[in-house]
């Protein structure tokens, strides 16, 4: 019985930090992909694009409020946004990424035209992701449906 128990303990203390309130501590540098298919409308022609490197630096949090920065990097353009968001206690997550006026969600010179308005997805352990399906407008590509996940992992020691 005791070893059941000291089990659980040990198991216990193996999820994710949490902040003094319960939600999952994100202050942290995540590193990963972005990947992408585009769909155009009308049409149908799906494409996928290549993964992108990207650095998603969490620099602070007050209790389920985050805020930090996005970095897309090769083989994509080169862009660094703000990005700030929410997670639950449950891990769930929101996230904003500003690219200004031009730039819906991290999306270069595109607007919205339906779809998420949001990246959701989730926090588990030291996986972050969040995902997008929106249909945006862009001057070299017109009108296509995008679907986008965001998928990096906490770098230790950070």
């Amino acid at each position: 019985m005791r070893s059941w128990f000291l089990g659980l303990v040990a198991l216990a203390g193996c999820g994710s930090p949490t902040t003094p309130e319960g939600f999952p501590k994100l202050a942290s540098e995540y590193v990963g992909t972005l990947e992408a298919e585009f769909t155009s409308v009308p049409g149908g022609v799906r494409t996928s694009g290549v993964p992108c490197i990207v650095t998603v630096t969490v620099a602070s949090q007050d209790g389920a409020s985050f805020q930090g920065t996005y970095d897309r990097g090769v083989p994509c353009a080169r862009a660094i946004y703000a990005l700030s968001g929410t997670v639950q206690k449950t891990g769930a997550a929101i996230v904003d990424i500003a690219g200004g006026p031009d730039s819906f969600q991290g999306f270069d010179q595109c607007r919205y035209v339906s779809g998420d308005d949001r990246w959701r997805g989730n926090v588990e352990r030291d996986e972050l992701s969040v995902r997008i399906d929106v249909v945006l407008t862009c001057p070299q590509t017109g009108t296509q449906r995008t679907v986008a996940t965001i998928s990096a992992r906490r770098q230790t020691g950070r």
